[in-house]
C-alpha cells in the first residue's frame, strides 16, 4: 500500500488579508504625484481565477501609499477580468475613469475616496491616485464592482481575483458529492492505475492540472500540466522543480514519475480511512489556501491516518482532488498532497 515514504517535510505560512488594484488613464493625462507617496514595494502579482496574469510590458508597478495600502494600476485588473479595451475610458475634464462590461459600470474619480458602482456610491478607505499616467486604487473595489471578488496572499504577494462566474461559495458536502456523480472515483482509479491518458480526459482543457507538493498552493511556482502533456508524462525524463522540500528547503527537482510516486500517489487512496467533500479532514502546519485560489471548487479529500505507531500518528497522508466547473462539466484542476510539516 505504501509505495514510498520520506521524512522530509515542508511548511508554508501565508495570511489572507485585504488587497488592491487599478485602472489605466492614457499617458497624455498628467498630474503631480501627491506628497508622501513612497517608493514601490516588492512585486505584486495578480492571479485571475487561479492563474497568474501577466500584464503588458511598461505597466507601472505597485507602491505603498500614505495609508499603508498597496496600490496597483486599475486598467490591469479590468482587462484581467475580461473588460474589453472599449470598456475602459478616461474623461480628462472630469478627471474620472469609467470601466464597463456587459453587466456593470464602475466610475472612479481622481483624488476621491469613493466610486460609483452601477449608480450607487461605494466608500473606499483610501483615495484614487494618479501615478505614471495610471489611476491606482485598492483592488477589491474594482473586482467587487465588476461582480467578482478579491483576496490578498501576503506570503507570496499575490492578489487573487475571481470573476463573477468563479467567485461562488463552496457547495455543502452532500451537494458536492451528488454534483460529481462518481467522477472523483474515475479520477482516483486512473491515478491508481497510472493511466495518464485516461486521467487527461478529466483535466481542465484550458487550465490544466496544478501539482501542489504540500498543502499551500503557490500559484507562482507549482507546476501545471495541460492534458496533452499529461498523457505521456510518466515516460518523460525531464526534471522539473515542483517546489521545495519541507525542512531543508531544497528544490524538489525530479522527473514526473518520481514526483508522482512521492507526492501524488504514495498510498492507494482507494483504500483511504476517510473521504470528504468540501470539508478538510486533517491538517499540519502548512496553510490550506485552496479556498483562496479556488473559492467555488469541489475539493475531495482522501485521508490516511498514521501508519506507524512509532511516529505517533504524524505520518498521516491526504490527497485532495480539486474540480472546477467548465462548460457544464466538472474538470480536474488540482492535485494536492498534504502531510505533516515541520
Amino acid at each position: 500500500m505504501l509505495k514510498q515514504r520520506s521524512s522530509r517535510r515542508r511548511s508554508a505560512a501565508a495570511s489572507i488579508l485585504g488587497l488592491t488594484v487599478l485602472l489605466a488613464a492614457p499617458a497624455a493625462v498628467a498630474a503631480e504625484e501627491p506628497p508622501g507617496m513612497r517608493q514601490s514595494v516588492r512585486e505584486v502579482k495578480l492571479a485571475v481565477d487561479g492563474l497568474i496574469y501577466t500584464s503588458a510590458s511598461g505597466e507601472p508597478g505597485p507602491y505603498l501609499n500614505a495609508d499603508g495600502r498597496t496600490m496597483v494600476p486599475a486598467s490591469l485588473l479590468a482587462r484581467a477580468m475580461g473588460v474589453p479595451e472599449g470598456g475602459i475610458s478616461w474623461d480628462n475634464q472630469a478627471k474620472q475613469a469609467v470601466i464597463s462590461d456587459a453587466a456593470h459600470t464602475v466610475v472612479i474619480r481622481l483624488n476621491e475616496a469613493m466610486l460609483q458602482v452601477d449608480g450607487e456610491t461605494v466608500q473606499m478607505d483610501t483615495t484614487a491616485t494618479l501615478r505614471s499616467g495610471r489611476i491606482f486604487l485598492p483592488a477589491r473595489y474594482i473586482a467587487e464592482g465588476l461582480g467578482g471578488s478579491a483576496a490578498w496572499d501576503a506570503y507570496n504577494g499575490i492578489v487573487y481575483i475571481h470573476t463573477a462566474g468563479n467567485r461562488d461559495a463552496a457547495m455543502a458536502p452532500d451537494e458536492a458529492e451528488h454534483e460529481l456523480d462518481g467522477l472523483e472515483a474515475k479520477v482516483l482509479a486512473a491515478l491508481a492505475d497510472e493511466e495518464m491518458q485516461t486521467l487527461a480526459k478529466y483535466v481542465h482543457p484550458e487550465k490544466g492540472v496544478r501539482f501542489t507538493p504540500y498543502s499551500y498552493i503557490d500559484a507562482t511556482a507549482d507546476v501545471r500540466l495541460m492534458p496533452a502533456e499529461l498523457e505521456d508524462a510518466l515516460g518523460d525524463p525531464q526534471s522539473r522543480v515542483w517546489g521545495a522540500f519541507d525542512g531543508s528547503g531544497e528544490p524538489i527537482a525530479m522527473d514526473f514519475g518520481a514526483y508522482y510516486e512521492r507526492f501524488v500517489y504514495p498510498l492507494d487512496y482507494r483504500e483511504a480511512d476517510q473521504t470528504s467533500y468540501n470539508k478538510q479532514l486533517f491538517s499540519g502546519n502548512a496553510l490550506n489556501n485552496v479556498r483562496t485560489v479556488y473559492p467555488g471548487a469541489i475539493v475531495v479529500e482522501y485521508h490516511f491516518d498514521g501508519q506507524n505507531a512509532q511516529y505517533g500518528g504524524l505520518d498521516w497522508h491526504s490527497l485532495r482532488l480539486v474540480f472546477e466547473s467548465y462548460e457544464g462539466e466538472w474538470k480536474l484542476v488540482g492535485l494536492i498532497n498534504d502531510e505533516w510539516t515541520i
